[in-house]
């Protein structure tokens, strides 16, 4: 299902409870942390965002079903990417990656849904001048 980018903006609260904030931002500082000492523990721990997703979430049918899906198969996270509609989650491994990528392609299509799967790996080079 198409979405656009200025409706999954639109969605954003204008301000949030400092609580919601400061945890938010020990998130960001995890995921840095988790991806400098290769932690993927700790890096899905980290996919735990408490703003853009509860807001956006409901604009996106069948992404709770998915998001359950994928945890409950194995997945270290799961949350939306960007403004929506694109789910991801987060793997140990192309073997995990493929059971992930089938659990939530089936809560996708019990909720009556069409959605395609690619499992990816990591770039591990980062950022480069080409």
């Amino acid at each position: 299902q198409a979405m656009r980018t200025a409706d999954g903006r639109a969605a954003l609260p204008t301000s949030i409870p400092l609580a919601i904030a400061l945890h938010q931002a020990a998130q960001v500082a995890a995921i840095v942390a988790a991806c400098m000492g290769d932690n993927l523990e700790l890096l899905g721990r980290s996919i735990d965002d408490r703003i853009a997703e509860p807001a956006r979430s409901p604009l996106l049918p069948g992404f709770a079903e998915a998001k359950a899906a994928a945890l409950a198969a194995g997945a270290l996270g799961c949350s939306i990417s960007g403004s929506g509609p694109t789910a991801f989650a987060l793997v140990a491994g192309d073997d995990a990656g493929a059971v992930v990528a089938q659990a939530m392609l089936a809560a996708y299509r019990k909720a009556g849904l069409t959605a395609a799967v690619r499992v990816a790996t990591t770039n591990q080079e980062g950022v480069r001048l080409l």
